[in-house]
């Protein structure tokens, strides 16, 4: 905390390379400890926002947000919630394991324990319930709600309302309880 103020930082190496961030709370082992700057996060949990250098965000829980770099208006909640988001803005990933895999996407909301599990990329998505969306990858303006619902489907702007596994996309979109394209 070089050029720093009104932090407040617990932790073994808690925001120990923040050089230039204000306004941060930082409590738990390893929290922001490589991110330099970054301003207005809340980071409260072993690794969480490990490398970030983006502000306004708040990680709750182990391992949120622990390879975002510099994304920003971020709500991590729960373990390894947006693990990997990179530069991802304005997303709210609650449950844990959401979104773990995603490094880029903006303006998503993934509530639910794995949801969005394998997702990399995407805009604008709503997923809800457990393992909603598991395989869309890089899908964008999707909106998923139940449990699983969605969980085959690679493609965008689609809409899902379900409640059970299909087995495939092909089952997924002429069984589920809603379809539509």
């Amino acid at each position: 905390n070089i050029d720093c103020s009104q932090n407040i930082v617990i932790g073994e190496q808690a925001g120990s390379s923040n050089a230039h961030g204000n306004g941060n709370v930082l409590i738990g082992y390893n929290v922001a400890q490589m991110g330099t700057s970054g301003g207005a996060n809340t980071f409260l949990g072993n690794y969480s926002g490990v490398q970030n250098t983006g502000s306004y965000n708040t990680f709750l829980g182990n391992g949120t947000g622990s390879l975002s770099t510099s994304g920003a208006n971020n709500v991590f909640i729960g373990y390894i919630s947006g693990q990997s988001n990179g530069s991802g803005t304005g997303n709210i990933f609650v449950g844990s394991n959401s979104a773990t895999n995603i490094s880029g996407g903006n303006s998503n909301i993934f509530l639910g324990v794995y949801t969005a599990g394998m997702k990399t990329s995407g805009n604008d998505n709503l997923f809800l319930g457990n393992y909603t969306g598991q395989y869309n990858y890089t899908g964008s303006g999707n909106i998923f709600i139940g449990s699983t619902a969605g969980y085959y489907e690679s493609g965008s702007n689609k809409l899902f309302i379900d409640n059970q596994d299909r087995g495939s996309e092909a089952l997924s979109r002429t069984n589920s309880l809603v379809y539509g394209e």
